[in-house]
């Protein structure tokens, strides 16, 4: 089970008692050190920007890393239990000293070459007849007018050929669509197809789990203690911390067709939020917790 967070952290390699043994190629254990990642990044919380997995050992916490091109570095808490492993994608600048947890960064992280796309293929354009589109102001100079990224000609024959349209559908479509640059070849006697209606985009309510303010409960996923020791067995469900505002928050999860729910803190002076993915069953009512359910 895995907690993602704005914030992040995670080590890989073995701790002697005299100290750390330095992990080989791009990677250095930050100041020397045991201690928690800090960062110095503009706009960014000294904690840094992390994702959290929990239950995993060092070295797959350094796969983790190793393995994605935005990871700057991890940190792993190995006294903690369970264990934490924190991904981190903002820059680490030093450690805060603390005992049981290891810092590690790349020390190059050079992004990966990224693929060019490839453009589309320009439509295949279809043979035009001595009178085109059967009308004799749909002229040579009309048909080669751009419209857009293809001439009227271009745009004609591709819907022929890929749509199977006839000559006059296809003419009187690209002469509705593109009536400045190619209304001219519009057949005689057609009736331009009718525009289809827009479907407006679904308004998001929000509600709070039976009217409860509080912190959300999921019924799917591994049961964790909680935090508070009087709520021992709840489900936390499967989510992804970030700390941002309460507005913020809201309109993550709105514009995310994973997320369910968002929980934020409104006396956080970090902007506490979760953006929630598993199936949000109730809520426990606790002090300055708020939980916020899409319908």
């Amino acid at each position: 089970r895995t907690f993602a967070s704005a914030h992040m952290k995670c080590p890989l390699l073995l701790f002697l008692a005299a100290g750390a043994v330095a992990l080989p190629g791009a990677w250095e254990l930050t100041d020397g050190r045991e201690g928690n990642c800090r960062s110095r990044e503009s706009g960014v919380s000294k904690s840094g920007i992390y994702t959290s997995y929990y239950d995993v050992d060092e070295s797959e916490c350094h796969a983790k890393c190793a393995g994605a091109d935005s990871c700057r570095g991890y940190e792993y808490q190995r006294a903690r239990s369970p264990s934490k492993c924190e991904i981190h994608s903002s820059s680490i600048s030093y450690t805060e000293p603390a005992a049981g947890v290891v810092c590690y960064r790349k020390v190059s992280t050079g992004p990966a070459p990224q693929p060019q796309p490839q453009p589309a293929p320009a439509p295949a354009p279809a043979p035009v007849p001595s009178t085109p589109c059967g009308v004799a102001s749909c002229t040579d100079a009309v048909l080669r007018t751009q419209a857009g990224k293809y001439r009227c000609r271009d745009r004609i024959g591709w819907l022929q050929s890929a749509r199977g349209k006839s000559e006059a559908e296809a003419c009187t479509q690209v002469a509705a669509e593109h009536t400045t640059e190619c209304g001219a070849c519009n057949s005689a006697g057609a009736v331009p197809e009718p525009t289809p209606e827009r479907t407006p985009p679904r308004r998001v309510v929000w509600e709070r789990p039976g009217g409860v303010t509080g912190a959300c409960r999921s019924s799917a996923g591994p049961n964790r203690p909680c935090y508070d020791a009087a709520l021992q067995g709840c489900k936390l469900g499967m989510y992804k911390q970030k700390f941002i505002s309460a507005t913020s928050c809201r309109a993550e999860c709105e514009a995310d067709t994973k997320c369910v729910a968002y929980e934020h803190q409104p006396g956080s002076t970090n902007g506490s939020c979760e953006l929630h993915t598993s199936p949000i069953s109730h809520a426990v009512a606790i002090a300055d917790f708020e939980c916020w359910v899409k319908k």
